[in-house]
């Protein structure tokens, strides 16, 4: 046992009822510390990253929003197609009942961005809790520092032991407080989003602790088939985003905002004042028109007003562009996208391989990949990208058995990205600031039979905001293993450099 000398020195002290406690190499919350480290850093809705949804506009939404709010509810689901401003309602919510103290904890699903592991849900939760809930951190804490392997176990015993048994042994007075999931349906499968919300269901029905999930998903088949089951579970309430006037209207209230912030925007006030004034651009005609395109989807407004914005064009020209374009009745997000950034990939002699170029920058950490050589040049030559020479072979046009590879490109983060996905195109663009460049070639969505191709491998880091895509089998397992990249799979299948 080590001596403590407390008064070492000192002289003609007096000390009366005096209680010591000593912490040596302090375990104090050690508990909380080990369970920060199985926890998605990035899925609160506060968290510092460059892919954070936009926040409903002041005067939008109220009549979603009181719903919300006024629903008792155990689990309330919010759903609605890609594009109808879910998560924006979801991070408007998390900003509300922070403000009430009533938050508990919040997680944004983004498959795009690595945050679609079953395995950090309850574990990230727990750790919110405990922060937002002083009462329930001692308990917490002392569930993982005598078990550590707690976040290593199935999201049932987690749930049980991290959540639900620290509130029912310590209590929670006052208002039921909220957990927010948003984007449920980008957790792995159905099969587990399925799980995942009978979990739930079934364990707020059993035990009724002051806790409330609101949840947002775009429609899926288990949702519908589960609440139209007569076992359907009583804990379970849902709000279908339709299209309606009030929409229409917030959609109004929307491009308004965005087309007044164009208007003062420096780097187009001259070529606007010079031909209109700014308080009646665009006409009132004009925005009943692009109302009615948007079909209630504030992605498809989000991406004109971003197209019109651009600051190197004439937002008066761009307007002109999209006006010009008459929508087929059942035209999406991507149909639009391909309007008003035609491909140049489309041609007429049928596909040919060429090389997919790949580089990296040297300052910040993005990885580009180009079919175009002058593209490729000027990135590495004065943008000052490193040459990595050949990727893979891709196509440069359609052809039997081979789909679009969509680019995008954020600015803010410095992230090129590349999927086959319409799905992912339509996130990306609509809630995650990505900008549409295009289509980069065209690949293999499947292995073809009798043939040499191969597959593209997808990475992603998400302290770097960085997707990385490789065919070698060493260069993954590297950045996989070593370099913090997660592993996210085959992004498309395509020849040999």
């Amino acid at each position: 046992m080590s001596k403590v000398d407390f008064f070492s020195g000192a002289h003609d002290t007096v000390i009366n009822n005096a209680t010591f406690t000593v912490a040596v190499g302090s375990n104090i919350y050690a508990g909380l510390y080990l369970l920060y480290q199985s926890t998605s850093k990035e899925a609160a809705y506060d968290s510092a990253r460059a892919d954070a949804p936009a926040r409903c506009l002041s005067g939008t939404r109220r009549r979603i929003l009181g719903d919300v709010h006024r629903c008792n509810t155990p689990i309330l689901f919010l759903v609605g197609p890609a594009g109808s401003g879910k998560s924006a309602i979801a991070l408007t919510v998390c900003e509300q009942l922070r403000q009430q103290n009533r938050l508990g904890a919040n997680f944004f699903f983004l498959h795009l961005t690595g945050r679609n592991s079953r395995r950090y849900i309850f574990t990230t939760i727990a750790y919110q809790l405990a922060n937002s809930q002083p009462a329930l951190k001692s308990a917490i804490d002392k569930v993982v520092y005598d078990d550590p392997a707690i976040v290593d176990k199935d999201i049932d015993i987690q749930l049980e032991r991290l959540i639900v048994k620290p509130i029912l042994e310590v209590g929670i007075e006052g208002e039921p407080i909220v957990v927010v999931l948003d984007g449920l349906d980008e957790c792995e499968d159905d099969r587990w989003q399925l799980r995942i919300t009978q979990l739930l269901a079934f364990t707020l029905q059993v035990t009724p602790i002051p806790l409330r999930f609101f949840i947002t998903c775009r429609p899926k088949p288990w949702h519908e088939t589960l609440l139209s089951s007569p076992t359907k579970p009583p804990t379970i309430s849902t709000i279908v985003l339709n299209r309606d006037s009030e929409v229409d209207q917030d959609i109004r209230l929307f491009y308004k905002s965005e087309f007044y912030a164009i208007a003062h925007d420096p780097n187009h006030r001259d070529s606007l004042s010079s031909t209109t004034s700014d308080s009646n651009w665009p006409s009132e005609e004009i925005l009943d028109e692009l109302v009615t395109r948007a079909s209630g989807l504030f992605v498809y407004a989000s991406t004109i007003t971003r197209f019109v914005g651009e600051p190197s064009h004439r937002p008066i020209d761009r307007l002109d562009d999209v006006l010009s374009h008459k929508p087929s009745p059942n035209s999406t997000v991507l149909d639009l996208l391909n309007t008003l950034y035609p491909s140049t990939s489309e041609i007429s002699h049928g596909p040919a391989p060429v090389n997919l170029y790949r580089c990296r920058a040297g300052g910040v950490t993005d990885h580009f990949y180009t079919t175009d050589l002058n593209e490729y040049n000027n990135a590495t030559q004065n943008l000052n990208y490193i040459a990595e020479g050949v990727a893979c072979k891709i196509f440069d046009g359609t052809g039997k058995g081979l789909v679009p590879l969509y680019r995008l490109y954020h600015h803010q983060a410095t992230d090129h990205f590349y999927t086959m996905s319409t799905a992912e195109v339509t996130r990306a663009v609509g809630d995650l600031n990505y900008v549409f460049e295009g289509i980069a070639g065209y690949v293999y969505p499947m292995l073809p039979s009798q043939s040499s191709a191969i597959p593209l491998f997808r990475l992603w880091n998400g302290r770097l905001f960085d997707h990385f895509f490789t065919t070698s089998l060493t260069e993954r397992n590297e950045a996989s293993y070593r370099l913090g990249f997660d592993d996210e799979g085959i992004a498309a299948y395509v020849l040999p450099p």
